[in-house]
This record gives C-alpha cells, sequence and structure tokens, in this order.
C-alpha cells in the first residue's frame, strides 16, 4: 500500500487508529540551538516542515507538540477536501 493511501485510510478512520492515537505516536524530535534565531527549534523529521521555537529546550518541546497537532488536524483537512496530501515520512 503506497503511503497516500495509507494516510487516507488512516485519517478516514477505515484503520480504527484515532487522531489521538496519532498525536500521541512517538516520533523523533530533534531539539538544537539556534544562534541565527537566538533560541531553540525542535522539529519532527517525519512530518515534513513541523518545527517550533523556545527559548529554552523545554519550551521548543511544548511548542513542537502544538505544532504537531496542527500538522496532524491539516493533513486530516487536506484529506478530507480531496486535495494534495500531506504524507508523514514514516
Amino acid at each position: 500500500m503506497n503511503r497516500k493511501r495509507l494516510l487516507r485510510r488512516l485519517l478516514t478512520g477505515s484503520l480504527n487508529v484515532s487522531f489521538s492515537d496519532m498525536v500521541n505516536r512517538h516520533n523523533h524530535i530533534n531539539i538544537f540551538w539556534s544562534a541565527e534565531d537566538g533560541g531553540y527549534i525542535a522539529d519532527i523529521p517525519d512530518l515534513a516542515s513541523c518545527s517550533a521555537f523556545g527559548t529554552t529546550p523545554e519550551e521548543a518541546l511544548e511548542q513542537v507538540q502544538i505544532a504537531k497537532q496542527a500538522w496532524l488536524h491539516t493533513a486530516l483537512v487536506v484529506c478530507h477536501r480531496g486535495s494534495g496530501v500531506l504524507v508523514p515520512r514514516r
């Protein structure tokens, strides 16, 4: 099954996985100092362009968790509209 079809099945509920399960899935998170931004950046490599900023590593982690929820919600909306699908890398 290709990734687009798998994501569509996940997001439409035909695989019996809830939105909460997707949000609570453990994705790898990178946290690093950015001298250019003057703070910490957290990103989730499995979710394209899902990143966040914080003045501390803890704040960056909290913010990227919020960004993850927004990313998944957007993927769900896009999928239901039938337009291009955002596909997690894993």
